[in-house]
């Protein structure tokens, strides 16, 4: 999630499925967000739901709204009072991150449920959708982009449900690091990917939040027992997502800030058991979400440094 200015955070949440508010509810005064803040909605054509998957510094907005029965993603793009679909309404998509250029990324999948990672040159020019790996490489995803294009995801061999993670190179992805499994989430301006992996690949394997750096592998500090995620990262390298207790016991995630290599929990506001980072900005602002893991109740939270 590219988050280069304070003023685009609240769009951030009121665009995550469901419109989040940054104001708390009445009984939560001392998680009150910053002044300054407005919360923007848009609704889909035709109707349905939504999620947001990343903005950009110029406010455009990119994601995937889900329609029909059962219903299927689309992924569109967004900026200001202009709503652009970005695949046809007979291919299911996903945009997943964009960059300041313009430029989207995702999967589309013309033979659904397979995958296939793309590039959305000019997302709000109407380009159509550039397959970023051999046909023969098996279903996958685009779901970073760096400022000079370079693009990261994920592929899945034939056969198989591990989850390789790569760099999209000129139509030749190129595996990140020596690991079972993994997905990236971001990518800053120096190149640092960071994401989600295992070291068995398998289904049932502890995961755990993961830098890559130089194409190698590094796994992020946690507590001991738990499993983790890492969602953005900003240029300075300050990177945020969340852990989870490997055995449960009635705890909800918690939402974490790893600084220079040091995982520090992020206060959850009151009246809630689960939390999540998903992005920062460059000057530390952190978003994410607070709710109840009965499903109940959720709202956006914005964390000033």
């Amino acid at each position: 999630m590219s988050l280069s200015r304070r003023a685009m955070l609240v769009g951030t949440l009121s665009l995550a499925g469901a419109t989040y508010s940054t104001a708390p509810p009445p009984d939560e005064a001392s998680t009150s967000p910053a002044d300054g803040f407005s919360v923007v909605t848009f609704d889909v054509p035709s109707g349905g739901s939504m999620e947001s998957g990343s903005l950009n510094g110029s406010a455009l907005v990119v994601g995937s709204a889900f329609r029909g029965s059962p219903p299927e993603p689309r992924a569109f793009a967004w900026l200001r009072d202009t709503f652009v679909w970005l695949t046809p309404e007979s291919v299911p998509s996903v945009a997943l991150a964009v960059d300041d250029q313009g430029r989207a990324v995702g999967w589309a999948a013309e033979n659904y449920p397979s995958l296939r990672p793309v590039v959305w040159r000019d997302a709000m020019g109407g380009s159509a959708a550039t397959d970023l790996a051999p046909l023969q490489s098996g279903g996958g995803a685009a779901s970073a982009i760096e400022p000079d294009g370079e693009i990261y995801g994920y592929l899945q061999q034939p056969g198989s449900y591990v989850d390789l993670p790569v760099r999209f190179t000129e139509g030749d992805p190129k595996p990140l690091g020596r690991v079972g499994s993994g997905t990236p989430a971001a990518v800053n301006a120096s190149g640092v990917v960071v994401g989600t992996a295992s070291r068995d690949g398998s289904e049932s394997g502890r995961t755990f939040a993961a830098r890559w750096i130089l194409l190698e592998i590094e796994e992020l500090s946690t507590p001991e027992g738990t499993h983790s995620a890492a969602h953005a990262i900003n240029d300075e390298g300050l990177v945020v997502g969340e852990i989870i207790d490997a055995t449960g016991g009635g705890r909800g995630a918690r939402a974490v800030i790893w600084d220079g290599g040091t995982a520090r929990e992020l206060t959850m506001p009151d009246g809630y058991d689960s939390s999540t980072a998903a992005g920062i900005d460059q000057a530390g602002t952190v978003v994410g979400t607070a709710s109840l893991l009965d499903g109940s109740r959720s709202t956006g939270v914005a964390r000033l440094p």
